[in-house]
Order: C-alpha cells, then sequence, then structure tokens
C-alpha cells in the first residue's frame, strides 16, 4: 500500500519577446506514514527560464531557489536549489 504522496504544481509567467519566463514547479511530498512533524514538505520558490539556441538547437536553462515553509522536523532540507538544461526536441510523433 502507498504511503507517500507527491504533488507538483506549475506557475509560470512568459515575458513577451524575451524568451523567458518567471514562476515555480516545486515538489510537494507527505509521508503518511511517518511521525507527527515529519510527514510535509512544502517548498516554495521563484525562478527564471531562458530559452537559448546552441549550435542551432534551442535550450532551456531554469535557474529556481526553493524555501520550504514546512519541512519534517528530523531531516530534510531548508532551501534547495533546481537548475535544469534541456534540449527543446521536435515532437516525434507530430504532423506537423
Amino acid at each position: 500500500m502507498a504511503h507517500r504522496m507527491d504533488i507538483k504544481y506549475i506557475l509560470r509567467k512568459q515575458i513577451q519577446g524575451k524568451g523567458m519566463s518567471i514562476g515555480m514547479g516545486p515538489q510537494n511530498s507527505i509521508n503518511w506514514n511517518a511521525p507527527e512533524g515529519n510527514k510535509l514538505t512544502f517548498p516554495i520558490g521563484l525562478g527564471i527560464t531562458k530559452t537559448v539556441k546552441w549550435a542551432k538547437t534551442p535550450w532551456k536553462l531554469r535557474l529556481e531557489p526553493q524555501y520550504s515553509i514546512v519541512k519534517p522536523e528530523n531531516y530534510g532540507a531548508r532551501w534547495n536549489i533546481r537548475i535544469q538544461i534541456a534540449p527543446i526536441i521536435k515532437n516525434p510523433i507530430s504532423k506537423k
């Protein structure tokens, strides 16, 4: 039986004409079997995403610091940084 649940939400606002966005996408988790005070992790953050072109391939670069406003008492980081570097590829099943 599952005793853990993860919830991810994404909020982003495009910056028109700049190939950029600001927003957040934290990973919240609940461990239902953990002792009281150690069940919930709830980070918030604000980051920036920029799309750039390297060697004819567009890439998405993201940096998002996150602060856990609720975290397990016995473990877990108060701060973390989400770094993402990802190529943007053509959809292989698209008919366009």
